[in-house]
C-alpha cells in the first residue's frame, strides 16, 4: 500500500474560501478520486497549513492519476 502524505499553504485570505468549497465534497470530485484507486483521501487544516494523506493499493500510484 502506497502512503503519501502533503503539506499545502494557504494563503490567509483564502481560508474562508477553502472551508466554504470544501465543506461538501462533489460526487465527482469522490468518483474521480475513487477511480484513481486512492483510498482514505483526507485533508486537514492547521491554520494557514493543510495536511493531506491518502493511500493506494497500486504501488506507483502516481502514474496512474
Amino acid at each position: 500500500m502506497a502512503r503519501v502524505g502533503q503539506i499545502i499553504g494557504l494563503k490567509p485570505d483564502q481560508i474562508e474560501a477553502y472551508e466554504r468549497l470544501h465543506a461538501a465534497a462533489w460526487p465527482e470530485v469522490l468518483a474521480t478520486i475513487s477511480a484513481c484507486n486512492i483510498r482514505n483521501y483526507s485533508i486537514f487544516r492547521h491554520g494557514e497549513l493543510l495536511f493531506a494523506y491518502c493511500q493506494s493499493p497500486h504501488p506507483r500510484w502516481q502514474t496512474t492519476i
